[in-house]
């Protein structure tokens, strides 16, 4: 994230997606951000609180529901550059 609008954020993309939370964590499992109805994306900071996390691997769990009521479950790595 560098504020030039192209991969300044970390959200869930799709069709049909009604809501989602998402929940990032460092590589040893401390929770640096959850996601809330009101900021349903990661900017790259601890809690969106402005203090940016260092380049690195992040750890994803992403849990979004569909239009059909039904839940899916996504986890994976994202890495920060800057």
């Amino acid at each position: 994230p560098n504020t030039d609008v192209m991969n300044d954020v970390f959200e869930p993309k799709g069709r049909g997606i009604v809501s989602s939370e998402t929940t990032i964590m460092n590589r040893w499992g401390e929770v640096l951000f959850k996601s809330s109805p009101l900021e349903p994306y990661w900017n790259g900071s601890i809690n969106n609180n402005g203090k940016t996390v260092q380049n690195g691997s992040y750890i994803y769990l992403m849990r979004v529901k569909d239009v059909d009521d039904n839940y899916h479950s996504f986890t994976g790595t994202i890495e920060i550059l800057r």
